[in-house]
């Protein structure tokens, strides 16, 4: 028990996952993905009881064969109703606990510091959910969720609609106003927008695979700082235009070289075919009805961005503006799938449709300034007074906050304890970079 209230974790985990079927069984450094959860949560003093959920199909007698082995106690339940092995496995080996984290085992970089963290904050500020979803700002496969098992309990008596059986939490989000929800939120360390530690599909397996293997990891035991830094990077740009305008808006951020020999990223346009050995390389092309970004490593090839063109895009913005996101996508290989940026987004934590394409996840629709500035044509410009800008960040004010950058004086600014920070001398070219920076994960 923590602070008088008794603490279950409940893996959840299968052996028919829909695109990497086994994925659990899947080893690194000899170890499986279910027994680095269970390693990592054993770690955990504040856990009284794990739980293993899993399905009552005969293939899921591998997985059951594992967790007898580390000694937990195992349930079996339905294989689409998520909802109902969540509840029944509590009930069945827990009489109310107070608090419930609910793990998935395709996560081998999960951060114990945030688990002890959000057990702590759920249960001082008694919180119904603690998401790490978006808007939380740390990167996918590094937390798991956390719940009060009063929230578990009204879902599972009140939620009608067949969505909510496989996502359990999407129930809380749809309806905000029932619950008392918090998202997680952590520093620098943990902010990359641009990768996802969580192991979906072969390609995410290889990339966690690359990153204990690169990194020399122990199982729980992660400094995230370094294994997201990307300061050493050496980028090598071949495109004279490109090379020029990247070095004046992002010189701080990774080191140029004239050497291709030296570089880790070779940066190309589509009439450079050559193909680098070893290096990652970032070929943009202009095909057509749109303008496609994708990444090669010894011939493996990726789609990273594509969006159709309109009079107001040119590749040569799009490719300065989308630098920084480009890099942090490639840095860890493979990079996570496409983003179709002329696609509508789905927001996969609600059942609600959003009418926003993904254009403005990486550009805003509005700029606030408090004077004249230059822009470009996807943008609009907003001319407000200094405080009313104040207001508008600290969101008590206006309904332009959400899709926003905002410029003082011809200093982009955001929020920090309530006080305005100036973070860079304002130029077009770093709206996209500024846009998606950590500051602006906290807005």
């Amino acid at each position: 028990m923590f602070k008088n209230k008794k603490i279950t974790a409940v893996l959840f985990a299968r052996y028919n996952s829909k695109r990497l079927k086994g994925k659990l069984l899947k080893k690194i450094n000899n170890t499986s993905l279910l027994e680095i959860s269970i390693i990592i949560l054993k770690k955990i003093k504040k856990i009284d009881n794990i739980i293993l959920a899993t399905t009552d199909q005969k293939e899921d007698q591998k997985i059951l064969k594992i967790a007898n082995k580390h000694g937990l106690n195992c349930y079996q339940g339905s294989e689409n109703n998520v909802l109902e092995r969540f509840y029944k496995a509590v009930n069945y080996f827990e009489k109310n606990p107070e608090i419930l984290i609910r793990y998935c085992c395709e996560n081998p970089l999960t951060s114990i510091n945030l688990i002890k963290k959000n057990i702590n904050k759920i249960i001082k500020y008694n919180y119904d959910l603690i998401s790490m979803v978006p808007p939380s700002n740390i990167v996918l496969g590094t937390s798991p969720i956390f719940m009060n098992f009063k929230t578990l309990d009204y879902i599972y008596k009140n939620a009608k609609n067949k969505i909510y059986l496989e996502h359990v939490e999407n129930y809380c989000y749809d309806y905000p106003e029932k619950f008392k929800i918090e998202y997680i939120t952590s520093n620098r360390e943990l902010y990359n927008p641009e990768t996802n530690f969580s192991i979906d599909n072969i390609s995410d397996f290889k990339r966690v695979l690359n990153l204990f293997n690169d990194n020399n990891l122990i199982y729980g035991e992660y400094k995230y700082k370094t294994l997201l830094n990307k300061s050493g990077l050496k980028i090598f740009i071949k495109n004279y235009y490109w090379n020029k305008k990247i070095k004046k808006y992002f010189k701080n951020n990774f080191i140029n070289v004239d050497n291709l020999k030296e570089a880790n990223i070779v940066i190309n346009d589509k009439n450079n075919k050559e193909i680098f050995n070893n290096k990652i390389q970032i070929v943009i092309d202009n095909k057509g009805y749109k303008y496609v970004f994708y990444g090669i490593k010894n011939k493996e090839k990726y789609l990273i961005f594509e969006i159709n063109k309109k009079k107001e895009y040119n590749l040569n913005i799009l490719t300065i503006c989308l630098f920084n996101s480009l890099i942090d996508r490639v840095k860890f290989w493979p990079p996570i799938d496409c983003t179709n940026l002329s696609k509508k987004i789905s927001n996969s934590k609600s059942n609600k449709n959003i009418s926003k394409t993904n254009f403005y996840n990486y550009f805003p629709k509005y700029i606030i300034s408090n004077k004249k500035i230059d822009y470009f044509d996807f943008n609009q410009i907003i001319i407000m007074k200094k405080n009313e800008i104040k207001k508008i960040i600290n969101k008590n004010y206006g309904k332009y906050y959400k899709n926003s950058v905002y410029v003082i004086d011809n200093y982009f600014v955001s929020l920090k304890k309530e006080k305005i920070i100036f973070l860079q001398k304002y130029d077009k070219y770093r709206i996209s970079n500024i846009f998606k920076s950590y500051p602006y994960s906290l807005i």
